[in-house]
């Protein structure tokens, strides 16, 4: 499967391919734009030129860099008992290659962070241009029971110890973490 393994697409030799395409009567944007679609690269790299072919291709150098990889937007999160389910939509074009943890972050009125965290999210199956719909199960932290918490979540790389990225603008993040909602734990 995909996932297995990372694929790299290069464009390189920039000139001579451009040339041969030329004379061919492709658009070099269309044909590596289209072999993304089909090869669903995790990264793009580049050989040759790069501040000529940079200069030349601005908006395609934009696009491309939006369109490689995976980029994971939360759609919908609702608590119910002791569980959350989130619906997850994969916006690029290639599934994760690594498991991601769930961290859900309990604050109570006087901002102190209880985690909660569920170690495998289930995001390496989150396919390009699906929306997957997963509900995990945890324990209310005991320690809030009976206190009014804002509940916030987040995706977790443990091997780089960094919160991944999600299709939200900084402004609706609160810590870097995805905002789920206000409520009294009973």
């Amino acid at each position: 499967p995909v996932a297995d393994y990372s694929v790299a697409r290069e464009y390189c030799g920039y000139e001579s391919v451009i040339s041969r395409l030329q004379k061919a009567g492709c658009s070099g944007r269309e044909l590596f734009i289209n072999s993304m679609i089909l090869t669903h690269p995790t990264y793009i790299g580049y050989h040759g030129h790069l501040k000529k072919w940079l200069s030349e291709n601005p908006e395609l150098a934009a696009y491309l860099a939006n369109k490689c990889g995976y980029w994971l937007i939360p759609v919908s999160a609702e608590v119910h008992d002791d569980a959350i389910t989130v619906k997850w939509f994969n916006n690029g074009v290639a599934p994760c290659l690594h498991e991601y943890a769930l961290r859900l972050h309990f604050y109570n009125p006087l901002g102190a962070d209880t985690v909660v965290e569920i170690p495998e999210s289930g995001n390496m199956a989150w396919m390009p241009g699906e929306t997957t719909q997963k509900t995990y199960s945890f324990r209310y932290p005991e320690n809030l029971i009976g206190e009014k918490v804002r509940l916030f979540m987040e995706l977790y790389d443990h091997d780089t110890e960094r919160t991944i990225d999600v299709g939200l603008r900084s402004e609706k993040l609160f810590r870097n973490c995805i905002p789920v909602g206000e409520f009294e734990l009973k």
